[in-house]
């Protein structure tokens, strides 16, 4: 059932709702077969189609990169070739993607979709985080090699160091290896 503000609002407005609404319920009930958003367009004589077209590409993009089978605007673009000679959605749908895409954590710069798509992308947010997170994990990854490095040739040096049969340790003779584990190896040993 419609709210009291809906049915208030212009009756193209109120389509575009009903439109969006079926689209998004067909997603809720899709079960992995995923809906074809071009069986839920009006008319494309609709003064509404264009903008009816551009929302379900922006559901339909979001719902596919959260149910793991993303589509890229190529893909759509292709479906609806009118979207490339429409500078104004165009730069919509290339924003919601790259918004999107930086929100699955995809590193990802605008310069893509201004050298692809020839929009202006200058007043986008740069993803700096990304960026950080990168150079973070590239420092802990250094830092935390030469650590190991550093514990592995100690661990070698003091293993080689370790006595052997035969030899003294302190005031004791080495008689015969009892045992060996992980962590130690144990002798017997005469005093004196």
């Amino acid at each position: 059932m419609l709210s009291q503000e809906s049915t208030n609002r212009d009756p193209a407005a109120l389509n575009l709702d009903v439109v969006v609404e079926r689209f998004e319920e067909a997603w809720n009930q899709c079960n992995g077969i995923l809906p074809d958003l071009t069986r839920f367009l009006p008319s494309e004589k609709t003064a509404d189609f264009q903008e009816a077209a551009v929302e379900l590409i922006r559901i339909d993009m979001e719902r596919r990169i959260a149910s793991g089978q993303p589509q890229r605007l190529n893909a759509y673009l292709d479906r609806f070739p009118w979207v490339s000679s429409a500078p104004h959605w165009l730069g919509e749908l290339a924003f919601e993607e790259y918004r999107l895409r930086l929100s699955e954590g995809e590193e990802v710069e605008s310069k893509e979709y201004s050298d692809t798509y020839e929009i202006d992308t200058s007043r986008w947010p740069v993803p700096r985080q990304s960026h950080v997170k990168t150079d973070a994990i590239r420092q802990w990854n250094e830092s935390t090699f030469n650590i190991l490095k550093d514990e592995s040739e100690r661990i070698v040096r003091s293993v080689a160091g370790m006595p052997s049969v035969g030899d003294r340790f302190g005031d004791f003779q080495i008689v015969e290896k009892l045992g060996e584990g992980k962590f130690a190896r144990v002798y017997l040993a005469q005093q004196g």
